[in-house]
C-alpha cells in the first residue's frame, strides 16, 4: 500500500492516477476494508460537523440512519 501511494504522489499528472499493479478490484477490496475502519462516532461527528442537527445524530447505531432520514426529509419539506 505504501508503494502504491508512493507511486501516486510521484506522478504529476493527478487526472490520470495508475497504479502498477494495483487492479480495480484490488482497489475496491482497500476501500472495503477501510471503510470498515470508520466508526459510527466519526460520521455523527461529521454530521454535527455539516450542521446536520444533534438529534439525527444522538442514540444508538440502529437510529442513527433512520433519525438522519428524518431530519434530510423535515428538512426537504419545510424548504419548499
Amino acid at each position: 500500500m505504501q508503494k502504491a501511494l508512493r507511486e501516486i504522489d510521484a506522478q504529476s499528472d493527478r487526472s490520470t492516477i495508475q497504479m502498477s499493479g494495483t487492479s480495480i478490484l484490488d482497489a475496491m477490496l482497500m476501500l472495503k476494508v477501510a471503510w470498515r475502519q470508520v466508526k459510527v462516532s466519526t460520521i455523527a461527528a461529521c454530521f454535527c460537523k455539516a450542521g446536520i442537527n444533534e438529534s439525527a445524530t444522538s442514540g444508538s447505531e440502529d437510529n442513527l440512519f433512520a433519525n438522519l432520514l428524518e431530519e434530510i426529509a423535515f428538512d426537504y419539506l419545510n424548504s419548499q
